[in-house]
């Protein structure tokens, strides 16, 4: 593990859903700004004070990491606009986004390092067509497939008993139940990034466990207590706070004071 205290640049590797960014069907206070729009309709809010912070803060890189597609993750202008992030990790990590454009090297990697599980999420995603005939499955660049469902909890752990899934990851949101490959996961996107662009300590931020992989890999990991269970101790940083992005925003503040860290 490296040190904030003795490294010159600090990567922040951050999910986007209920970590940075909130839908509209969640309480975070009036004092909010919208950042996503869907249909002409706000759809995802950031509150003011976690907007006004990363526009602000120099202390950090900070590199989106979301599972969403690119056309989901573009209605976020926040982030190539007014955050100018010139690196995201999208589509759990499959494809980068550099300046916003797609990174083929990248793109072909992630094919070869997925391969080998291929056929077992075909198999998966035609069981599911079978038993949901009336569902709709969303393939995702041929990464992985997720369908919505009015109980994604349950589904899931119905669909793991069915598939037993050996290299297959079922995973679930609050309104989607996501079938990926093992490999595909935010920690290796993470490593891979740092052997494309050289290491750097790096900070983690996530709600869920799509984010646990990323989270066991950084250097220092700032959680929400529902994941405490799955995480070392060791170099984490619990958020209680009823906002997980202030309390996040709360603790970068922390390593901007220092005034050690400023990235060029």
């Amino acid at each position: 593990m490296q040190s904030i205290e003795t490294h010159s640049e600090i990567r922040l590797f951050c999910d986007l859903d209920h970590t940075l960014i909130y839908s509209h069907r969640v309480p975070i206070g009036l004092n909010k700004i919208a950042v996503e729009y869907l249909n002409g309709k706000e759809q995802s809010f950031m509150t003011q004070g976690t907007y006004d912070f990363l526009c602000k803060q120099n202390c950090v890189h900070l590199i989106p990491v979301t599972t969403r597609s690119k056309k989901q993750y573009e209605r976020i202008s926040v982030f190539h606009k007014e955050l100018c992030c010139k690196y995201a990790l999208i589509c759990n990590g499959g494809i980068l986004l550099v300046d916003g454009i797609e990174d083929s090297e990248w793109y072909s990697e992630t094919l070869s390092l997925i391969s080998p599980e291929s056929s077992e999420l075909q198999a998966i995603k035609e069981l599911v067509q079978q038993v949901l005939l009336t569902s709709v499955l969303h393939d995702v660049c041929g990464l992985f497939f997720y369908i919505k469902h009015n109980n994604p909890a349950l589904f899931a752990e119905q669909l793991r008993k069915v598939a037993h899934p050996k290299n297959i990851c079922i995973l679930h949101d609050r309104h989607k139940v996501y079938c990926l490959p093992s490999m595909l996961n935010k920690g290796n996107a993470i490593e891979r990034f740092a052997k494309k662009f050289g290491e750097a300590i790096s900070i983690a931020a996530g709600d869920s466990e799509f984010d646990i992989p990323m989270l066991a890999r950084a250097d220092t990991r700032i959680i929400p207590p529902v994941l405490e269970q799955y995480l070392p101790t060791e170099n984490t940083i619990t958020i209680s706070t009823s906002v997980f992005s202030d309390g996040i925003c709360n603790y970068l503040s922390t390593i901007a004071k220092r005034g050690t860290h400023k990235h060029e």
